[in-house]
């Protein structure tokens, strides 16, 4: 009979104990904040084209923190050019052609990137665009 009582009482705290944690944790719609869903911001830049004497120019939204690799190759999609790119281990993606114009080594022209009207120092997949940013790849004689 004491075994019982003692299991009885044992069995009770346990429930108790549940019930506490149950309701201590419980939390009401109060309580919970407001989740906000994170929207990615966009920014707005341009691509330039120049080649054999001709230029053509986009605009495009890209996500920001995106690179100048992701930019064109979005926006030479998204209307309808055809991009050749090929990448390199520690440089990433270099511009092989761009609707039929591709780097001729013999006549050492290639296509050459650049941001805001000057030579880039990084590459386009180190680059990430701005906004208003004008991402520019010009088919050119090159110095090196």
């Amino acid at each position: 009979m004491y075994m019982k009582k003692i299991l009885l009482l044992s069995g009770a705290l346990v429930v108790m104990a549940l019930g506490y944690n149950w309701f201590a944790t419980k939390k009401s719609a109060n309580d919970i904040p407001n989740l906000q869903v994170e929207q990615k911001q966009t920014i707005n830049a341009t691509l330039n084209l120049e080649a054999n004497g001709q230029a053509r120019s986009f605009s495009g939204n890209i996500e920001n923190g995106k690179s100048a690799a992701d930019f064109v190759i979005l926006l030479t999609e998204k209307n309808n050019l055809q991009l050749k790119t090929k990448e390199y281990t520690g440089m990433g993606i270099l511009v092989e052609g761009v609707n039929g114009v591709e780097n001729n080594n013999d006549e050492k022209k290639y296509w050459m990137f650049y941001v805001n009207g000057q030579m880039s120092q990084v590459g386009l997949s180190q680059y990430i665009v701005k906004n208003a940013d004008k991402i520019s790849l010009k088919y050119e004689k090159s110095n090196f």
